[in-house]
């Protein structure tokens, strides 16, 4: 869930028919220039000094105090709804062609960038398996098969998120909580904190396991930020950490005078003690200056987490992150300043040094929203944006029906009328001193359509948008000033993530679609397609498969890192859930997790070879709460396939999926099946580790 900034500061004056005037807080926060097709400007400034630093920190608190006046204010005479939230109440969130997901021998974590690895909650080094299971991480020996089983155990944190294997060591991110007392009143909060819940308040945490005896883990180091994660990504042996911090600030007009720097500022926390996470001289603010919402970025020397190369702060929300091999770039969705609540997004452009430390390079910005992080990349300099454009508009109800109210900032008349259809457009930018222009567009695609899956591979582009059936638009963007669509293709169902293979062929993951028997289109079951992309003005497609019936679905569906592909062998290997026995009302009879074992020829397309299960429950006591795996993931090594979830790990020969072997994972011991899994008392012990149970095969 993305974490909005500080309550929009300024006033929009709106004159109704009928002569009511109505005072709305929440001015636009960029200025344009045109249409709904012109890019805004969305440039970064740095503070001249630590005392600026501050006195901004200190206007935006004021603000803040005056807005949450003036929205009790409008509140009490208003129509309804609640007061704007401020950023202390609000929750945050997280080369084009892709490197295969695969070396020889075994899988790994698919890609979008070749030699850009991106963290998972599943690693694979092709003899054991890493998993994050809530603050646990299991290590499981899974090659060779007959010998699968959790050799090892090490508790890292109070819950990890992600996982990177870098050498002999795993890089493990988590949140350590701050133990809150429910019984005191109000709870404690940080200098930066990101909020709080089951477990009080929380801390950013990054360490580093040495995994060289897989059976005896060691913590080895160890970093703690102020903040909440937002993403990751290591390369050139450099872990980037991208996170969201906002300072604890006083509502007492007395207490914001006596803001001191230190009080404002997250800090690192590492075995040799506190410093400041990113200096005064790293900060950057907006041209509009809205809140104190920021993101930081963070480049940590992979070898050792606790060795902090270089940060920056970007005061602004973190949308969607992409990294390709040369940049980082941060997305900030925001509202355009011609017309109101139409979706904008920013997009600040981060380079590193030959020492890797981050620096700020460009900033600039494209109408509409993106759809994931597929949606942007980055291809000789260039970068290519693709966005769903939608005027939302203002509906005001009930006394006014369906009134749409549009404003145009640079008039100050208002003007009533109907949102433009909503659209979709490929964006092509390039950097000119520190601004990011476009330099050339594709719009007005698909209207009335959304976007469901992007994909570009070299010089061009592929977008998948979907209303009734599925239009397949491919884009030709060898000139970057003057992208086209080459061709289209269109056809039933929808394609969720597009995976390329080879130069000529696309596999698309989805759900297929049907019509319902009251009217419209239902989803109908995982959907598998294979186009032909050789001819780029004539996309064919090869094949479509539906796996399943009504309620199916794949973890690809909703992130890339659940395709496990081995491109040499063509073998596929789904984890989802599958349906089937539909009763009365079109509802399923049968679920089951399970991957899907498919192979694709680039000739005939697809062919199912078996499902492997998941493991269905957990050992130990509350097993009969447990419903069922919150993750899946498949691996392959050699001849094997891997079906792989929170509960364990199932495996069977490839050649015989039947003969399965496996290792349950137990209940944790402080599980509590009404209210979460609450961590244990920090006794300052650090972290510990022990040998699981190795599984036994299946003799059914």
């Amino acid at each position: 869930m993305q974490r909005r900034s500080g309550t929009r500061t300024g006033l929009i004056v709106i004159v109704l028919a009928g002569g009511l005037t109505l005072w709305l807080g929440g001015c636009p926060i960029t200025d344009t220039t045109g249409g709904n097709t012109t890019p805004t400007v969305a440039g970064l400034q740095v503070f001249a000094s630590s005392d600026e630093l501050l006195t901004y920190v200190k206007e935006q608190a004021r603000e803040r105090v005056s807005a949450q006046q003036r929205d009790s204010y409008w509140n009490f005479f208003s129509l309804g709804g609640a007061a704007a939230p401020t950023a202390m109440e609000e929750g945050a969130t997280a080369s084009d062609d892709s490197g295969d997901g695969a070396s020889p021998g075994y899988s790994q974590t698919n890609l979008q960038e070749a030699g850009v690895d991106e963290a998972d909650i599943f690693k694979s080094d092709g003899t054991n398996f890493y998993i994050a299971d809530d603050s646990t991480l299991r290590i499981v020996q899974a090659d060779p098969l007959a010998g699968l089983a959790q050799v090892a155990e090490i508790q890292v944190g109070d819950d990890i998120q992600d996982l990177y294997i870098y050498g002999d060591s795993i890089i493990v991110i988590g949140y350590r909580y701050m133990d809150v007392d429910p019984n005191d009143y109000p709870y404690p909060m940080p200098r930066w904190g990101y909020g709080w819940g089951w477990y009080g308040v929380q801390r950013l945490q990054v360490s580093q396991i040495d995994v060289s005896d897989p059976a005896s883990p060691v913590q080895t180091h160890q970093l703690e930020i102020d903040g909440s994660l937002v993403d990751s990504r290591l390369a050139d042996g450099r872990l980037v950490i991208i996170s969201s911090v906002t300072p604890e600030l006083p509502t007492d007009t007395y207490e914001i005078q006596e803001l001191t720097l230190d009080s404002i500022m997250p800090a690192v926390t590492t075995s040799s003690g506190d410093a400041p996470a990113v200096s005064w001289a790293q900060w950057y603010y907006p041209n509009d200056r809205d809140g104190v919402f920021t993101t930081t970025v963070m480049t940590l020397d992979a070898a050792n987490v606790e060795s902090v190369i270089g940060s920056l702060a970007i005061i602004g929300d973190a949308g969607t992150i992409y990294m390709s091999p040369e940049a980082l770039y941060l997305t900030d969705d925001e509202v355009a300043a011609d017309d109101l609540y139409r979706p904008v997004t920013a997009i600040h452009k981060i380079t590193f040094d030959a020492g890797g430390v981050p620096q700020y390079a460009a900033s600039g910005s494209v109408p509409g929203r993106l759809n994931n992080q597929f949606s942007l990349s980055e291809n000789e300099g260039y970068l290519r944006v693709a966005t769903h454009v939608e005027e939302y508009g203002m509906f005001i109800e009930p006394w006014f029906g369906d009134v749409v109210i549009g404003i145009a900032v640079s008039n100050a008349e208002a003007q009533m009328r109907t949102p433009t259809e909503p659209f979709n457009a490929v964006y092509v930018l390039g950097q000119a001193g520190d601004t990011l222009k476009v330099i050339g567009l594709i719009d007005n695609i698909a209207p009335g359509e959304d976007i469901y899956a992007v994909r570009f591979m070299g010089d061009h582009g592929f977008v998948v948008t979907f209303e009734q059936i599925d239009p397949l638009f491919v884009m030709d963007l060898t000139d970057p000033t003057d992208p086209t669509i080459a061709g289209n293709l269109k056809i039933p169902g929808f394609s969720e993530y597009l995976h390329p293979w080879g130069d000529n062929y696309l596999i698309g993951v989805g759900q297929s679609t049907a019509e319902s028997r009251w009217g419209g289109t239902i989803t109908d079951g995982i959907q598998l397609s294979l186009f032909d992309v050789s001819d780029w003005s004539d996309p064919q497609v090869v094949q479509q498969v539906t796996i399943g019936e009504q309620g199916s679905y794949s973890d690809v569906s909703s992130t890339h890192k659940a395709f496990t592909f081995l491109p040499e062998s063509g073998l596929l290997a789904l984890p989802g859930q599958v349906t089937s026995g539909t009763a009365a009302y079109g509802w399923p009879t049968e679920y089951s997790s399970v991957v899907v074992l498919v192979s694709v020829d680039a000739a005939t397309g697809f062919t199912e070879l078996g499902r492997l299960d998941m493991i269905a429950e957990r050992q130990g006591d509350y097993s009969e709460y447990y419903y069922g795996p919150y993750w899946r993931r498949a691996a392959f090594i050699g001849d094997a396939l891997y079906a792989v979830s929170d509960a364990g790990v199932n495996a069977a020969p490839i050649a015989d999926l039947a003969q399965t072997i496996s290792v349950q994972f137990p209940m944790p011991e402080d599980y509590e099946p009404w209210g979460g899994v609450y961590p244990e008392e920090d006794t300052g012990e650090g972290v510990t580790s022990s040998p699981g149970t190795a599984g036994a095969p299946d003799d059914e």
